[in-house]
């Protein structure tokens, strides 16, 4: 039999138009229970929720993972559940006046390289963003990413004239999935400030809605470009500091 969940909790969930993101709420309260936190599952009310919408939760024993400290369930969760939670996992690591030093030192770990995806899967991609095959601006595309990230990877590039760029791509699908992401913890940390008097007392709300906006800006690498040149020119008599420059144009100028 499955363990009981709150009511309340569950009636607030389905008050909150879940039904578009209830596979993504069933992977996550799936993670939950995996390394051990099935009482917030419960005290959250995701498991009457995900019934009510036709979705079985497996209540599988989670005795390996209970048999490892809190925070290194946390962090290992956080890894699990994918870009947005790693990433705010990484947040929580500055935040050493709300999280004991044995959380900081787990968030801290999410720090470290992320594994790089194939250039192949970036391939689509890519084509989407510069609205034109690769093959048509680039001369040449190191497959081996420079850097990997939450959000995604850096390659080394030529372009069609011999110039040498570095080259930022998103995750394919990214967006999608982190959007799915920051409506369920808005929901979610709207049940926990009502249910969990524990996790209240960190303002989850205002938590949310600062690293949403923070992930957003992340995403948008256009904007990034833009601050890129700002800082380019705020620099631009100082012969010690060097920006790269922005190609803005896809196929027309390159």
């Amino acid at each position: 039999m499955n363990p009981p969940s709150s009511p309340k909790a569950s009636t607030l969930l389905l008050g909150m138009g879940l039904l578009r993101d209830i596979g993504r709420l069933q992977t996550i309260a799936t993670v939950m229970i995996r390394f051990g936190f099935v009482d917030v599952v419960q005290r959250l009310g995701l498991a009457q929720a995900l019934a009510s919408a036709g979705k079985v939760l497996r209540w599988e024993s989670a005795e390996q993972a209970a048999r490892l400290p809190a925070p290194e369930r946390i962090r290992l969760a956080l890894q699990a559940l994918g870009p947005t939670f790693i990433k705010a996992g990484q947040i929580m690591a500055t935040r050493a006046d709300l999280f004991g030093p044995e959380l900081i030192a787990e968030f801290e770990k999410l720090q470290d390289k992320v594994e790089a995806q194939p250039f192949e899967e970036l391939r689509g991609q890519l084509s989407e963003d510069l609205g034109a095959p690769p093959e048509e601006i680039f001369a040449a595309i190191d497959p081996t990413p420079l850097a990997c990230a939450s959000i995604g990877q850096v390659h080394r590039a030529r372009l069609q004239d011999g110039s040498e760029v570095i080259l930022k791509i998103r995750h394919p699908g990214i967006r999608a999935v982190i959007e799915a992401d920051l409506r369920l913890l808005t929901r979610l940390a709207e049940v926990a400030e009502r249910e969990l008097p524990a996790l209240a007392r960190y303002h989850p709300l205002d938590m949310v809605a600062q690293f949403a906006a923070s992930l957003r800006q992340e995403l948008d690498l256009a904007a990034e470009c833009g601050n890129a040149e700002r800082i380019a020119n705020s620099f631009a008599g100082d012969p010690h500091i060097r920006i790269p420059a922005v190609h803005w144009d896809g196929p027309a100028n390159a």
